[in-house]
């Protein structure tokens, strides 16, 4: 009896905090917002009548998808198509034969909020309370809202990166859970392309078989690519790109050509004036990410000091390759930076490391201004926005180097508690 009563006590004493509940809870109230949306037609209408970035029908690029699977069935290649907005990738049309055009749009839609809301929750998992408070405020950021009001494939993408890295992670996941964690990486690749970067955090965090797995799934997805060039050529051209709301190395410049260049000259010397631009962004870009990388290189034993408990290291090598990957692309829309949030837990723990507490209250901080920036600012705060995610899209890249740099000198001393996934060192 008395050791029974010492158990609970126990029990209770492990118990969590409240305030790390703060998250879930926030959740739960952004996903019954969006159950009223989809359900109380005045609510939508009041709410876009506030809100300039939300489209009718709500779940707007769901329906897309929704649109796409239909001409499918009836014998339409909707991505070839020009009247079809269809612009993913076919292996998307699997779905159509596995009956997800059945689902009402508005119960998929509010479906799909409830996963990503979930799958957040499950990676911001705060351990003080400053970071709980972060974790809400990130919740209800304007990039998560947007995602969740488009309901974009973007937001499987996330789910499925997520989910594969820690499944990849798990100290007794074994064989399974490496290729299981690998499968779910290259599915979202096979959906939006560009997650496929998170292959690096798993090739390099996993050891022996498990970096085989990893290997293996990346090398599947360049075969899928080196066959599927015309397809991917139609996707790029059937996706459309916009000032607001965007991010990338083109949105500066495009919005100094829209509101300083454009008006004062005469069409030709405008569009000479955009093409050089453009080109001076990519090598400035490119050139930034370069000097980050060397950056990164020399601070690798540092990076390797942070405590490599869990998939955080390889979420955020996933995430600053997705967001600096995207940026380099040009133009992107806004909700795609909810990849941001893979790189948050590792840089929380990285605060707690006096060598790395600067940097990673920089990134923390940059993310912050980046995720809640409004999308829609006067020219100069515009431009002050910009110059933040230049240096984000630079310091992650180059921390991404520093993890990855870390991890594989055979002259990191291993930190305590080092687990099957971010053990830095050489592989088994």
């Amino acid at each position: 009896m008395v050791a029974s009563s010492q158990a609970v006590a126990a029990g209770a004493g492990r118990r969590r905090p409240v305030w790390s509940k703060w998250p879930l809870a926030v959740a739960l109230v952004v996903w019954c917002g969006f159950v009223g949306l989809a359900t109380l037609p005045e609510f939508h209408a009041a709410a876009r009548s506030r809100v300039p970035w939300m489209l009718s029908p709500l779940f707007h690029d769901w329906q897309v998808v929704r649109q796409g699977w239909e001409a499918w069935q009836r014998g339409v290649d909707p991505l070839a198509s020009a009247d079809e907005p269809f612009n993913y990738p076919r292996s998307v049309l699997l779905g159509a034969q596995l009956g997800a055009g059945r689902v009402p749009l508005e119960v998929a839609g509010v479906m799909m909020a409830g996963m990503v809301l979930a799958a957040l929750v499950f990676l911001l998992r705060p351990e003080k309370r400053w970071q709980a408070l972060m974790a809400v405020a990130l919740v209800v950021s304007p990039p998560i809202l947007l995602l969740l009001e488009r309901a974009n494939l973007d937001a499987w993408a996330l789910v499925l990166v997520i989910a594969g890295v820690a499944w990849f992670g798990r100290p007794n996941g074994g064989w399974a859970g490496r290729v299981g964690g690998s499968g779910l990486v290259l599915a979202a690749a096979l959906v939006k392309l560009f997650p496929f970067v998170a292959f690096a955090g798993l090739a390099w965090f996993g050891r022996g078989r498990g970096r085989l797995a990893a290997v293996a799934g990346l090398a599947l997805f360049a075969l899928w690519l080196a066959t599927s060039t015309g397809e991917i050529a139609l996707i790029l051209r059937k996706t459309t790109r916009g000032l607001e709301p965007a991010y990338g190395r083109m949105t500066a410049g495009s919005r100094y050509y829209v509101e300083r260049v454009a008006p004062t000259v005469g069409r030709p010397e405008a569009e000479q004036w955009l093409r050089e631009a453009m080109n001076a962004s990519l090598v400035g870009c490119v050139a930034a990410f370069a000097v980050a990388a060397v950056i990164g290189w020399k601070g690798r034993r540092r990076a390797a000091l942070v405590p490599p408990r869990g998939p955080a290291a390889a979420w955020f090598v996933g995430g600053a390759l997705i967001y600096g990957g995207t940026f380099l692309l040009g133009s992107n829309w806004s909700y795609r930076l909810v990849f941001l949030l893979l790189c948050v837990p590792w840089l929380w723990r990285a605060w707690e490391v006096p060598a790395m507490r600067a940097w990673a209250g920089g990134g923390l901080g940059a993310v912050g201004v980046v995720l809640w920036a409004p999308f829609h600012l006067e020219f100069g705060w515009a431009m002050a926005r910009e110059a933040v995610t230049w240096l984000l899209a630079a310091g992650l890249t180059g921390g991404a180097v520093a993890v990855l740099a870390g991890a594989a000198d055979p002259e990191t001393p291993p930190p305590a508690g080092e687990d099957p996934i971010c053990a830095p060192g050489k592989p088994s």
